[in-house]
Protein backbone atom coordinates (compact mmCIF):
# COMPACT_ATOMS: atom_id res chain seq x y z
CA UNK A 1 0.00 0.00 0.00
CA UNK A 2 2.82 2.25 0.72
CA UNK A 3 4.36 1.90 -3.32
CA UNK A 4 7.45 0.02 -1.84
CA UNK A 5 9.11 -2.48 -3.28
CA UNK A 6 9.63 -5.29 -0.68
CA UNK A 7 11.26 -8.23 -2.83
CA UNK A 8 12.05 -8.31 -6.67
CA UNK A 9 12.92 -9.54 -8.56
CA UNK A 10 11.97 -12.59 -6.54
CA UNK A 11 12.36 -15.97 -7.90
CA UNK A 12 12.05 -19.05 -4.89
CA UNK A 13 10.94 -22.67 -5.22
CA UNK A 14 10.38 -24.63 -1.80
CA UNK A 15 10.85 -28.15 -1.16
CA UNK A 16 9.11 -30.60 1.20
CA UNK A 17 11.75 -29.79 4.09
CA UNK A 18 11.65 -27.34 7.05
CA UNK A 19 12.90 -23.69 6.23
CA UNK A 20 13.27 -20.87 8.72
CA UNK A 21 12.46 -17.58 6.99
CA UNK A 22 14.83 -14.33 8.87
CA UNK A 23 15.27 -11.19 8.44
CA UNK A 24 14.47 -7.79 10.85
CA UNK A 25 11.35 -6.81 11.85
CA UNK A 26 9.15 -5.05 8.91
CA UNK A 27 11.15 -6.47 6.34
CA UNK A 28 8.81 -8.22 4.61
CA UNK A 29 8.58 -11.79 5.85
CA UNK A 30 4.85 -11.78 6.83
CA UNK A 31 4.06 -10.56 3.64
CA UNK A 32 5.84 -12.82 1.62
CA UNK A 33 4.06 -15.56 3.40
CA UNK A 34 0.92 -14.07 2.94
CA UNK A 35 1.62 -13.70 -0.79
CA UNK A 36 2.23 -17.57 -0.71
CA UNK A 37 -0.54 -18.57 1.11
CA UNK A 38 -2.85 -16.75 -1.76
CA UNK A 39 -4.05 -14.19 0.98
CA UNK A 40 -2.87 -11.16 -1.24
CA UNK A 41 -1.75 -10.76 -4.56
CA UNK A 42 1.68 -9.45 -5.89
CA UNK A 43 2.02 -6.12 -7.59
CA UNK A 44 3.42 -8.17 -10.56
CA UNK A 45 4.94 -11.74 -11.51
CA UNK A 46 2.67 -14.54 -10.16
CA UNK A 47 2.97 -17.42 -7.88
CA UNK A 48 2.84 -21.09 -8.38
CA UNK A 49 1.58 -23.13 -5.72
CA UNK A 50 1.73 -26.74 -6.11
CA UNK A 51 -0.12 -28.94 -3.45
CA UNK A 52 -2.08 -28.32 -0.74
CA UNK A 53 -1.25 -25.18 2.11
CA UNK A 54 -1.96 -24.27 5.54
CA UNK A 55 -1.14 -20.93 6.59
CA UNK A 56 -0.84 -19.76 10.82
CA UNK A 57 -0.66 -16.06 10.78
CA UNK A 58 1.07 -13.98 13.67
CA UNK A 59 -1.43 -11.69 14.23
CA UNK A 60 -5.20 -13.15 14.37
CA UNK A 61 -7.86 -10.76 14.55
CA UNK A 62 -11.32 -12.07 16.40
CA UNK A 63 -14.06 -10.67 17.14
CA UNK A 64 -16.45 -11.73 21.00
CA UNK A 65 -18.74 -13.70 18.64
CA UNK A 66 -15.92 -15.50 17.04
CA UNK A 67 -16.34 -19.00 17.85
CA UNK A 68 -13.63 -21.96 18.08
CA UNK A 69 -15.14 -23.44 15.34
CA UNK A 70 -14.77 -20.16 12.62
CA UNK A 71 -11.07 -19.29 14.72
CA UNK A 72 -10.08 -22.89 13.35
CA UNK A 73 -11.71 -22.58 9.57
CA UNK A 74 -14.40 -25.29 10.39
CA UNK A 75 -17.61 -23.08 10.93
CA UNK A 76 -18.97 -24.72 7.56
CA UNK A 77 -18.58 -28.06 8.36
CA UNK A 78 -19.59 -27.52 12.19
CA UNK A 79 -22.86 -26.12 10.51
CA UNK A 80 -23.41 -28.74 7.96
CA UNK A 81 -22.58 -31.64 10.64
CA UNK A 82 -25.50 -29.84 12.64
CA UNK A 83 -27.79 -29.25 9.87
CA UNK A 84 -27.42 -33.47 9.21
CA UNK A 85 -28.02 -34.35 12.88
CA UNK A 86 -31.27 -32.10 13.40
CA UNK A 87 -32.61 -33.98 9.97
CA UNK A 88 -32.96 -30.58 8.61
CA UNK A 89 -30.13 -30.51 5.33
CA UNK A 90 -29.41 -30.21 2.13
CA UNK A 91 -27.43 -33.10 -0.36
CA UNK A 92 -24.19 -30.42 -0.40
CA UNK A 93 -23.89 -31.03 3.16
CA UNK A 94 -23.49 -34.56 2.89
CA UNK A 95 -20.63 -34.06 0.48
CA UNK A 96 -19.08 -31.08 2.42
CA UNK A 97 -18.76 -33.54 5.20
CA UNK A 98 -17.19 -36.24 3.61
CA UNK A 99 -13.93 -37.31 4.79
CA UNK A 100 -14.49 -35.35 7.82
CA UNK A 101 -16.85 -36.93 9.98
CA UNK A 102 -14.71 -37.97 12.39
CA UNK A 103 -13.17 -34.17 12.60
CA UNK A 104 -14.57 -33.54 16.14
CA UNK A 105 -13.21 -36.39 17.77
CA UNK A 106 -9.47 -35.73 15.72
CA UNK A 107 -9.43 -31.96 17.53
CA UNK A 108 -10.52 -33.37 20.81
CA UNK A 109 -7.39 -35.63 20.54
CA UNK A 110 -5.24 -32.79 19.55
CA UNK A 111 -6.04 -30.39 21.81
CA UNK A 112 -5.76 -32.75 24.31
CA UNK A 113 -2.26 -33.55 22.93
CA UNK A 114 -1.35 -29.82 22.97
CA UNK A 115 -2.97 -29.58 26.43
CA UNK A 116 -5.62 -27.50 25.31
CA UNK A 117 -8.93 -27.09 26.87
CA UNK A 118 -11.58 -29.51 25.61
CA UNK A 119 -12.52 -28.54 22.12
CA UNK A 120 -16.28 -27.09 21.95
CA UNK A 121 -17.40 -25.09 18.39
CA UNK A 122 -19.34 -23.04 19.58
CA UNK A 123 -17.06 -21.96 22.03
CA UNK A 124 -16.07 -18.03 22.10
CA UNK A 125 -12.15 -18.20 20.69
CA UNK A 126 -12.05 -15.06 22.93
CA UNK A 127 -11.81 -17.30 26.17
CA UNK A 128 -8.43 -19.00 24.97
CA UNK A 129 -5.39 -17.29 26.14
CA UNK A 130 -3.14 -15.77 23.01
CA UNK A 131 -0.66 -18.70 23.44
CA UNK A 132 -4.10 -21.41 23.62
CA UNK A 133 -5.44 -19.78 20.33
CA UNK A 134 -1.95 -20.03 18.34
CA UNK A 135 -2.11 -23.70 19.81
CA UNK A 136 -4.90 -24.40 18.48
CA UNK A 137 -4.42 -22.81 15.07
CA UNK A 138 -1.22 -24.84 14.83
CA UNK A 139 -3.39 -28.35 16.22
CA UNK A 140 -6.10 -27.25 12.39
CA UNK A 141 -2.96 -27.18 10.54
CA UNK A 142 -1.25 -30.01 11.83
CA UNK A 143 -4.73 -31.90 11.15
CA UNK A 144 -5.16 -30.59 7.74
CA UNK A 145 -2.12 -32.79 6.61
CA UNK A 146 -1.33 -29.95 4.14
CA UNK A 147 1.85 -30.34 1.51
CA UNK A 148 2.96 -27.77 3.05
CA UNK A 149 3.33 -25.02 5.92
CA UNK A 150 3.45 -21.53 6.16
CA UNK A 151 3.92 -20.22 10.14
CA UNK A 152 4.31 -16.53 11.20
CA UNK A 153 6.01 -16.58 14.28
CA UNK A 154 4.36 -19.50 15.74
CA UNK A 155 6.17 -19.53 19.05
CA UNK A 156 5.46 -16.17 19.74
CA UNK A 157 3.48 -16.65 22.40
CA UNK A 158 4.03 -20.10 23.52
CA UNK A 159 5.39 -20.79 26.90
CA UNK A 160 8.05 -23.47 26.91
CA UNK A 161 5.80 -26.75 27.31
CA UNK A 162 3.81 -25.46 24.50
CA UNK A 163 6.83 -24.95 22.35
CA UNK A 164 8.21 -27.94 23.22
CA UNK A 165 4.78 -30.08 22.01
CA UNK A 166 5.23 -27.73 18.70
CA UNK A 167 9.19 -28.52 18.19
CA UNK A 168 8.06 -31.88 18.68
CA UNK A 169 4.89 -32.30 16.12
CA UNK A 170 6.86 -29.71 13.34
CA UNK A 171 10.12 -32.60 13.34
CA UNK A 172 7.27 -35.63 13.22
CA UNK A 173 5.64 -33.68 10.85
CA UNK A 174 6.18 -34.97 6.65
CA UNK A 175 5.85 -32.08 4.11
CA UNK A 176 7.49 -28.74 3.64
CA UNK A 177 7.19 -25.90 5.77
CA UNK A 178 8.54 -22.30 5.72
CA UNK A 179 8.89 -21.10 9.53
CA UNK A 180 9.41 -16.66 9.78
CA UNK A 181 10.94 -16.71 12.96
CA UNK A 182 13.49 -15.06 15.49
CA UNK A 183 13.21 -18.27 17.83
CA UNK A 184 16.56 -19.58 18.28
CA UNK A 185 15.41 -22.76 19.23
CA UNK A 186 13.28 -23.30 16.38
CA UNK A 187 15.87 -21.96 13.75
CA UNK A 188 18.45 -24.96 14.95
CA UNK A 189 15.72 -27.79 13.35
CA UNK A 190 15.68 -26.01 10.27
CA UNK A 191 18.15 -27.66 7.34
CA UNK A 192 17.80 -24.39 5.47
CA UNK A 193 17.64 -20.63 5.90
CA UNK A 194 16.64 -18.08 3.48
Amino acid sequence: ATGLTLFGPLTLSLDPSLCGLVGRNGCGKTSLLRLLAGLDAPASGHIERVGSLAYVAQQHRILSTTTLAELLGYRDLFAARQRIESGDYQPEDLEHLDGAWDLPERLAAAFAEARLPAFVPDKRAAELSGGERVRALLCAAFMADADYLLLDEPTNHLDRQARAWFYDKLSQRRGGALVATHDRELLAMMPRIV
